[in-house]
């Protein structure tokens, strides 16, 4: 997840990346700074902030992990009948006539 992340949100500061992934600061400190030691991630610091992220060779690992990362969806809310779908619902209904249309 915090490589999901940072593929989609480069220049991230650390709190955005914890409170997105729901994990502890000092769990994803101790992430960032393996993730930097094996060079899938860099940090670059101003006087008060450090921002992190994807080094090339990060990038290109998240993609064959996550192969349709790059992928978008757009949900034409249009295309569905009023009904009482939740937002979940409608998301797989779409998804699903989308694989059998491929």
């Amino acid at each position: 997840t915090v490589l999901s992340y940072l593929y989609k949100h480069a220049n991230a500061q650390h709190k955005d990346i914890a409170e997105y992934c729901g994990i502890p600061l000092s769990t994803l400190s101790d992430l960032l700074k393996k993730f930097e030691e094996i060079n899938c991630v860099e940090r670059w610091n101003t006087s008060k902030y450090s921002f992190f992220k994807l080094t090339g060779q990060g990038r290109n690992y998240v993609k064959e992990l996550i192969p349709d990362i790059d992928v978008e969806t757009y949900i034409d809310i249009e295309d569905f009948e009023i009904s009482n779908l939740s937002l979940e619902e409608i998301i797989l209904q779409n998804y699903f006539t989308k694989k059998e249309h491929n």
